[in-house]
């Protein structure tokens, strides 16, 4: 007869949904990317008109440029031109997903190889959520010990911290007033 391990299996069950679930909204950040994409660009079987070489001599031909792939931006204003991005679509999952998990703006934005003001308009023009400050708050309320009237080197973790025991090792702190 064998023993089954609930705790365990059940734990194992809910890392395998959890990683689903990152995959999944990877997979929806991407989608979403493609279709704000989609939307700019030119409709299949309508055709730009041909750029003429040469001609007549003394006229001058107007010069059709190619139409160039572009991005919206969140700051874009109606009629001005659109940026080209060098963001593809992985990256701005990336981008979102770390984003969403609390991380620093601007150390998003030295992964990916933009500027953090890129990750801010990419987040606006998303509509990314950043994680709650009551989770800060929680963390700050769980604080126990007593408060000191500033912040003192830890002797046991060498941390800067305002109460005894120590927030970051837990250790109570050996003070002397001399």
């Amino acid at each position: 007869m064998t023993v089954i391990d609930y705790p365990a299996l059940l734990a194992q069950l809910e890392q395998q949904r959890n990683a689903l679930d990152d995959e999944r909204q990877d997979i929806d950040a991407i989608i979403d990317t493609v279709r704000r994409r989609a939307s700019g660009m030119v409709p299949a079987g309508l055709t730009l008109p041909p750029a003429r070489n040469g001609g007549a001599k003394g006229k001058r031909l107007k010069r059709v440029a190619k139409p160039k792939r572009t991005v919206k931006s969140a700051t874009a204003k109606p009629g001005k031109p659109t940026r080209t991005s060098k963001v593809t679509d992985a990256i701005a999952a990336t981008m979102r997903r770390q984003y969403e998990m609390g991380e620093n703006i601007d150390d998003i934005g030295g992964r990916a190889g933009v500027s953090g003001q890129t990750v801010r308009n990419y987040a606006a023009a998303g509509g990314w959520k950043r994680p709650k400050k009551a989770a800060k708050a929680a963390a700050a309320a769980a604080r126990t010990g007593t408060k000191l009237g500033g912040s003192i080197t830890c002797n046991w973790c060498q941390l800067k911290t305002e109460y005894d025991p120590c927030e970051k090792c837990g250790k109570t702190l050996k003070r002397s007033w001399t």
